[in-house]
């Protein structure tokens, strides 16, 4: 299975889903190193250019306690969170308090369902959609952040080039203007 060109969605979501939990594990180096499988061929699941076979999809889920639904298909999704013993495994109920939302207001708790809810769906198109406008949406907030201070740096450095003037200088006060001959 590993030589097979994967689908552009089966692709897409196993490389991101794949590049999550090797960031979870400090990096595809880190990762590869834990699960025992070459750093090159992490590498190349996380650009999405194969799928790996399913002996290595079980050391994978056997070392990391993590769902191969999840990984091949965006089920499951309570089992991103699921990275430390301390969370409770995939297979448990998902209707306990979030980790992440638990003592947030009610807004963000519906959104965290809403999220749940879609990643659970494992649909072919609304998954990577979803994965897709959140990435965008991050993208958008730190461009803004990024205008708003490079507008500030201008702003400052616009005061720095143009001072405003003292009281009683410049036409207002007489300098600068022509005598009037007599």
């Amino acid at each position: 299975m590993s030589r097979k060109k994967t689908s552009a969605i089966n692709k897409n979501l196993f490389a991101n889903n794949i590049s999550i939990l090797a960031k979870h594990y400090g990096g595809k180096k880190a990762f590869s190193v834990e699960i025992g499988i070459a750093y090159d061929t992490i590498r190349r699941w996380c650009l999405g250019e194969f799928l790996p076979e399913s002996n290595q999809l079980l050391i994978i889920h056997e070392i990391t306690d993590i769902s191969i639904d999840w990984l091949l298909m965006g089920a499951s999704p309570y089992v991103v969170h699921r990275v430390t013993d301390d969370m409770p495994p995939y297979n448990e109920p998902t209707e306990q308090r979030c980790k992440f939302c638990g003592d947030m207001s009610d807004e963000v708790k519906d959104l965290c369902r809403k999220v749940k809810n879609i990643m659970e769906s494992g649909h072919p198109s609304a998954v990577p959609a979803l994965l897709s406008n959140i990435t965008a949406f991050e993208d958008s907030v730190k461009q803004a952040e990024r205008i708003r201070k490079l507008e500030e740096k201008m702003r400052h450095y616009d005061k720095l080039l143009d001072p405003p003037r003292a009281a009683g200088t410049g036409r207002a006060a007489g300098i600068g203007t022509r005598k009037k001959k007599t």
